[in-house]
């Protein structure tokens, strides 16, 4: 979800009121006072990535983790990474940077990232290969396959403005052209694609095109590959844009995206084939960059992220805020909707509202986007429900419930929320209750107990302004 910020404020001591703030760190002794108690909102520069890919507690950490190349890179890309974190590597750096703080500071820490999740099953941007032309291509775990035409109209790695791709062309080439580039045998998980980039050089309308083939079984030869039918042909799902009026070369953009997720488990290889054709004109040059065959996904969001100082030692605190828009906001409907749904499956579908959009068991609209304990509204949406329950007893009772429910909430939509050792990793809820006719805005607090596991801290829901 985008509406949610990071409380600045340790959450040990969320609920608490100043007088009794040094109490709930266990690093304060008896008679000490606070000050240097910091809240800081703050961004790193290109000096702080450096400082922090360079402190030696972090390349001690590196070193046993693996990870010293991802480490040193961090100084250049300026990116952390599903290896290198921020939770992870950021507080020795804040150690260093404010080693006056007292116990209870708090630090937001804003910074770049560049997380990678999923499967990767084949990948090749051909940077690993020479910085001149090379024909036949040359690629490591590659073969290069020319059936028509020779080595001359093979498949070749090419080198220009600093980027490595490869091309093929029947230009000035005597007759019929065939090569392939026949990835390694891999295995394809579930959910993967295959993308790749292309784009058309000296294009003409009679040819001199790219087809896409998947091949099971044993390892494709030059002698085998003409006449082996492929496990599927993917040509048709290739669109290479032609280039602008006036233009030779068109820019590389992506030319296919094929889900391949009914060959999952399978061991297959990829073969691109050009054909073209010198003689009669078939001659369009075809340049390939970047093919990538898995399900990954790549996170560039800035990242946010809050420390605290307890008991001397900065440590990682995901507590969150989660702030649901009133009516009309997308993501707090589906917030709603989803504890809605909830309710239906696990409490039973005489609390569900005829529309479906509305719940009684504690009051939850995700067509309003709010929370109604009257029991007018509990009367008129589902009567059947609380029938024996009086009037004056039902605001209670909803109330009680919105506990458990929003918990299930949470649960459904932040799946990956996780304690912390040493930090009381505290999720707020602030959301918008509708009381004859004024909306008010309340909250609730739940403690992350373990992954996607949310406790209700007792007496936290009340009105906030």
């Amino acid at each position: 979800m985008k509406h949610l910020y990071i409380a600045l404020l340790a959450s040990a001591a969320l609920t608490t009121a100043c007088s009794d703030y040094n109490d709930q760190f266990e690093g304060l002794k008896e008679g000490h006072h606070a000050v240097d108690v910091k809240k800081i909102n703050y961004t790193l520069t290109a000096d702080d990535y450096k400082a922090i890919a360079e402190d030696a507690t972090n390349k001690a950490l590196a070193k046993k983790n693996g990870e010293e190349k991802e480490l040193a890179a961090l100084a250049k890309k300026q990116q952390f990474t599903e290896k290198i974190t921020a939770a992870e590597y950021m507080p020795a750096f804040l150690a260093k940077k404010w080693f006056t703080a007292d116990n209870g500071s708090a630090v937001i820490v804003n910074y770049n990232r560049h997380e990678t999740t999923g499967a990767l099953d084949l990948y090749q941007d051909f940077e690993g290969t020479e910085n001149k032309a090379v024909q036949p291509a040359a690629v490591k775990d590659w073969q290069t396959l020319t059936t028509l035409g020779g080595d001359k109209a093979a498949w070749s790695t090419q080198f220009r403005n600093n980027a490595h791709y490869l091309q093929a062309s029947a230009y000035k080439q005597k007759d019929s052209v065939q090569t392939y580039l026949v990835s390694p045998i891999f295995t394809i998980t579930k959910g993967s694609k295959l993308t790749f980039d292309a784009l058309y050089g000296h294009y003409v309308p009679k040819g001199g095109r790219l087809s896409v083939f998947l091949y099971d079984g044993e390892t494709l030869t030059q002698e085998t590959v003409p006449s082996r039918q492929p496990l599927a042909d993917l040509t048709k799902q290739v669109k290479i844009e032609i280039p602008a009026a006036g233009q030779s070369f068109g820019t590389f953009k992506q030319a296919i995206n094929a889900d391949l997720s009914k060959y999952a488990g399978k061991q297959v290889q990829l073969a691109l084939r050009y054909d073209g054709n010198g003689k009669t004109g078939a001659t369009t040059t075809v340049q390939l960059d970047s093919l990538v065959v898995g399900n990954q996904k790549v996170n560039m969001e800035p990242g946010k992220d809050q420390f605290v100082l307890n008991n001397h030692k900065w440590v990682y605190d995901p507590s969150t805020t989660v702030t649901l828009g009133v009516q009309g906001d997308a993501e707090a409907k589906a917030f709603y909707q989803s504890i809605v749904e909830w309710v239906k499956a696990n409490k039973g579908a005489e609390y569900i509202e005829g529309r479906g959009n509305a719940e009684s068991y504690s009051g939850i609209s995700s067509h309003y986007s709010n929370v109604d304990f009257s029991a007018a509204t509990v009367r008129k949406n589902t009567p059947a429900v609380f029938k024996d329950v009086a009037d004056a007893d039902i605001p209670a009772l909803l109330q009680k419930n919105l506990y458990e429910t929003m918990a299930a909430g949470l649960t459904l939509n932040y799946p990956d929320a996780v304690p912390v050792e040493g930090v009381e990793v505290i999720y707020t809820v602030k959301f918008t209750v509708y009381d004859n006719g004024a909306k008010k805005i309340h909250e609730i607090k739940y403690k992350v107990t373990g992954k996607g596991k949310f406790e209700a801290v007792p007496n936290s829901l009340k009105e906030v302004k």
